[in-house]
């Protein structure tokens, strides 16, 4: 009886070793597999940002009279940017990402950035860049400019409602244009005679014998990014550009 019992306590025992090691190797190879994915996705974005950065490159886009520029006409390093007022990834970059190359590159000197119109998402597209031109006539452009895409990142795409066919402007572009300080009757008037009409038709056309096909796409000192890159992608290329030219 008393050696039955032992005999049972120790094939208890040998079970419950062989459970603790079989669940000890599920866990490892979880571990692996974890290990793995983690690596797998860190090459997939990595192979997407070079792919995003080595899609196009050339001597970049000419610049015109016509561009809106802001920064250092003598900076090392231009930033030519194609952008739609009603792209929900044109509005996040200008709404994070911008702030921050303006004041670590373009407010020092290093940076020259040049904004182009490249209307594509919908009827309001045009519309909207014309807007910001006939601001840039009073020379508030810039202004203007992130007025447009603070006000469709704050009312739509920031609170995640798509604003694409929907007519999210309307109404609004005398009110921006009393908020950043413009005469708003030569801004109607300007709007209302389609004087910039042509200009963004040009842009655009531009931006397609380029090679753009949406936005935002970027111009690098010529090297093409296409999309809303963190940060660092564009720390990174500009510091590049920086250093080959010293």
């Amino acid at each position: 009886m008393g050696r039955s019992v032992a005999r049972a306590a120790r094939r208890e025992v040998a079970r419950r070793a062989k459970t603790e090691a079989a669940r000890r190797a599920r866990r490892r190879r979880r571990l692996r597999l974890a290990s793995w994915w983690g690596a797998a996705l860190s090459a997939v974005a990595l192979i997407a940002v070079v792919v995003a950065v080595n899609s196009g490159s050339g001597p970049g886009p000419l610049l015109t009279a016509d561009d809106p520029v802001l920064g250092d006409a003598a900076a090392p390093v231009t930033i030519v940017w194609y952008g739609d007022y009603k792209c929900p990834f044109c509005a996040r970059f200008t709404i994070q990402t911008e702030p921050r190359l303006r004041a670590e590159f373009v407010e020092t000197g290093k940076v020259r950035l040049v904004y182009r119109d490249f209307p594509n998402i919908d009827a309001e597209s045009a519309p909207a860049a014309e807007a910001a031109r006939c601001a840039g006539a009073q020379g508030k452009f810039w202004e203007y400019h992130d007025a447009l895409y603070r006000f469709i990142w704050d009312n739509f795409y920031g609170r995640g409602i798509n604003a694409e066919g929907v007519q999210a402007y309307e109404g609004r572009y005398e009110q921006l244009a009393r908020q950043v300080g413009l005469d708003v009757d030569t801004f109607r008037a300007c709007r209302d005679a389609g004087t910039y009409r042509d200009v963004v038709a040009a842009s655009r056309d531009a931006g397609v014998s380029q090679g753009v096909r949406g936005t935002p796409t970027f111009f690098i000192n010529g090297q093409r990014l296409v999309g809303a890159q963190p940060y660092d992608v564009f720390r990174r290329l500009v510091e590049a550009e920086l250093e080959g030219a010293s």
